[in-house]
C-alpha cells in the first residue's frame, strides 16, 4: 500500500494513492487520519529530493534563492517554502494519531530528510549572503516596510498594519489561500533585520527604522534603537509610533479586534492607522510543548482571518500584515550539531545567535559586526551555520530563531484590501449529524449536508467545521469523504450531498460536552450546530 511505497521512495504513487484514499474512505477510527498524514510525508520527501538536487545543480545567489523560496524557481514551480508547510501539517497530523511502526517509520524518514535537506539550504544561504556582503537587491529589507508599503497608503485611506510575532513566510501564503474574500492581494518576500530576534525584527517595522537601527545595551540587556531611541518592549515602540506618525494611530492587541468592543469600535473608527499586534505564536512556541504551539499555529491564521473581516467592517480599506522574524521548529537538534558558545563579553546567548564582544569563532560558524549587517553600535554576533545551535542553559529547543536561516530570515509582506462579504441568494438549509452523538477517542466523524429552498440555485458552499468545549475550539476538520482543502481546513458541501468530516481533537477533553459547528469561511456565520456532543475519551 501507501505506506510501503513511501518507504520504497515511490513518492508520486504513495501521494496519488492517499489522495484517492483520502476522498473516498471515511472512518471513524483513526485511518481517516492516516491517508493525509502519509500524503503530507510522500509530498514532504518527493520536495526534500527535488530540492537536494536543485541545490547542487549551480551556485546560487542569496536574492535567488529568497525568490525561489518564496516564488519558485524555472526549474522548479513550486516555492522552497511548500517543504515548510507540509513539513508543518505533517507533525500536526502526526500528533493527532496513534503510534503503529509503520507510520512512525514514514515520519522518521520525511523528519531526517526535511532536516538535512534544511541544513543544507542554511548552509548555502548563509555562504551567500557572505559573498554579497549582505546586500540583496532583488529584495526589499524589513526597515523599508512602512516607509514603501504602509506611509503611501495612510495618505490614501484607512490602513491596519499588524505586526505578528513568528508568521513565517508560508503561514502567511497559506493565510491568503483562505481569503476568498479579499478583492486584491500580494505577498512579497523581505529580508529581515540581523539577528532574527522579536527586539529587533519589530523595531524594524516602525517608522524611521529605513534611517537607523541601532543594536545596544541598556543595563546589560539587549535593546533596539531607531533614531537613537532606545526601544526594549511593546509599550516603547507603541509610544515611539504614536509620536512619530503624523496622523492618528491606535494600536491593539490581536484579541482586542476579535471581538471588537464599543470602545475598540470608536477607536477603529477614529484612526487613520491601525495597528494589531500578535504575540501568541512566539510565546506559546517558547514554553517548549511542541504540540500545543502547532495547533495555535493552525489557530492563528483563523484569527487573523477574523480580524481582518472585523475590522473590514469597521471601515479599513487596506491591510499590511507582516512579521518581525520567521522561526525553525523541526527535531530536537543532535549532540554534534551543537556548539560551545563563544564566551568574551555576551550581551545575549540563544540557541541561534550570540551578540556579544570578544570572545572566539567556534569552528562551523560565522562573525559579524553589527556595522556588516547594516545595523549600528559595537556589537558581534556569531551565527551556527546550518541549522546548527549553541549550547544554552535548559537544553536544546525544536522551536527557535535568531539565525540566518531562510525560514527565519525571509518575512511576508501581505498586502490586502477586503470586500465586504455578500450574502448568498438562495436560502439554504446546512444540517450536522452524529449516529451516535458521543465522542470516545480522538478522532471523530460527523455529517454534514445542505438543502436549497428557494427558486436560485446554489450548487456547492465551501464551509469550516470545528468543535468547541464552553467558547474554545478544542476540535478541527483534518479530512472528509470528499472536497477538503488542507491548505485551509475548509470543506466543499454539494448540494443534496452528505459529507462526512473527520475531526481531530487539537486539545485534551476526556470530560463534559462537545458543540460541533458548520461555519461559514468568509462570514464566521454559524450555518449548524450539534449540541450536547458527549466525550468520554479513555486516558
Amino acid at each position: 500500500g501507501a505506506e510501503r511505497q513511501v518507504l520504497d521512495g515511490d513518492y508520486a504513487e504513495a501521494v496519488a494513492l492517499a489522495e484517492q484514499r483520502q476522498n473516498s474512505f471515511w472512518s471513524v477510527d483513526e485511518n481517516a487520519l492516516r491517508w493525509p498524514l502519509i500524503r503530507a510525508a510522500a509530498s514532504l520527501l518527493a520536495g526534500c529530493a527535488r530540492l537536494t538536487e536543485l541545490l547542487e545543480t549551480r551556485s546560487w545567489s542569496a536574492g535567488e534563492m529568497i525568490m525561489a523560496y518564496a516564488q519558485g524557481t524555472e526549474e522548479d514551480g513550486e516555492p522552497w517554502c511548500v517543504l515548510d508547510t507540509l513539513h508543518r501539517h505533517m507533525e500536526r497530523l502526526y500528533a493527532g494519531l496513534g503510534s503503529t511502526p509503520r507510520l512512525d517509520q514514514i515520519v522518521g524518514k520525511a523528519r531526517q530528510a526535511y532536516t538535512a535537506v534544511m541544513h543544507r539550504l542554511a548552509e548555502h544561504f548563509g555562504d551567500a549572503l557572505v559573498r554579497s556582503q549582505f546586500q540583496v537587491s532583488e529584495v526589499t529589507q524589513q526597515i523599508n516596510i512602512f516607509r514603501e508599503q504602509v506611509a503611501p497608503r495612510v495618505q490614501r485611506g484607512k490602513v491596519a498594519y499588524f505586526w505578528t510575532d513568528a508568521l513565517r513566510f508560508e503561514m502567511a501564503r497559506e493565510l491568503l489561500a483562505g481569503l476568498a474574500e479579499a478583492a486584491q492581494t500580494t505577498l512579497i518576500p523581505a529580508l529581515a533585520a540581523i539577528p532574527t530576534l522579536t527586539s529587533v525584527g519589530m523595531a524594524a517595522l516602525l517608522p524611521g527604522a529605513e534611517r537607523g537601527l541601532g543594536l545596544v545595551e541598556v543595563g546589560g540587556r539587549l535593546a533596539s534603537e531607531v533614531n537613537g531611541r532606545p526601544l526594549r518592549v511593546r509599550r516603547e515602540r507603541v509610544e515611539y509610533l504614536a509620536q512619530r506618525g503624523g496622523y492618528t494611530v491606535e494600536v491593539f492587541t490581536l484579541a482586542d479586534v476579535l471581538k471588537p468592543d464599543h470602545t475598540v469600535r470608536e477607536r477603529v473608527g477614529r484612526a487613520q492607522l491601525v495597528v494589531v499586534t500578535s504575540q501568541e505564536i512566539d510565546s506559546i512556541a517558547e514554553q517548549r510543548v511542541p504540540y500545543l504551539a502547532r495547533s495555535v499555529m493552525d489557530d492563528q491564521l483563523l484569527y487573523i482571518k477574523r480580524a481582518l473581516r472585523n475590522l473590514a467592517g469597521l471601515g479599513v480599506d487596506t491591510f499590511v500584515i507582516t512579521s518581525d522574524h520567521g522561526f525553525l521548529f523541526g527535531d530536537e537538534l543532535a549532540s554534534d550539531m551543537l556548539i560551545d558558545p563563544p564566551g568574551g563579553e555576551t550581551v545575549k546567548l540563544t540557541q541561534r545567535v550570540w551578540v556579544g564582544r570578544g570572545g572566539t569563532t567556534p569552528p562551523a560558524c560565522l562573525r559579524v559586526k553589527a556595522s556588516e549587517v547594516g545595523i549600528g553600535g559595537d556589537l558581534e554576533f556569531v551565527f551556527p551555520k546550518g541549522l546548527a545551535g549553541f549550547r544554552i542553559r535548559g537544553g536544546a529547543d525544536p522551536y527557535c530563531h535568531g539565525g540566518l536561516s531562510p525560514q527565519e530570515l525571509v518575512v511576508p509582506v501581505v498586502v490586502a484590501q477586503m470586500t465586504p462579504a455578500e450574502a448568498p441568494l438562495a436560502p439554504v438549509a446546512f444540517s450536522l449529524t452524529m449516529e451516535r452523538p458521543r465522542v470516545t477517542s480522538r478522532v471523530f466523524t460527523v455529517a454534514a449536508s445542505y438543502t436549497v429552498t428557494g427558486l436560485f440555485d446554489v450548487a456547492s458552499r465551501r464551509v469550516r467545521c470545528v468543535a468547541r468545549h464552553g467558547s474554545e475550539i478544542v476540535a478541527r476538520a483534518v479530512a472528509a469523504a470528499y472536497g477538503y482543502d488542507d491548505r485551509t481546513g475548509e470543506v466543499a458541501l454539494e448540494k443534496d450531498r452528505a459529507n462526512y468530516i473527520t475531526l481531530m481533537m487539537t486539545k485534551e477533553v476526556t470530560r463534559g460536552h462537545l458543540t460541533v459547528y458548520l461555519v461559514d469561511p468568509e462570514t464566521e456565520a454559524e450555518l449548524a450546530s450539534l449540541k450536547h456532543v458527549e466525550v468520554e475519551i479513555a486516558i
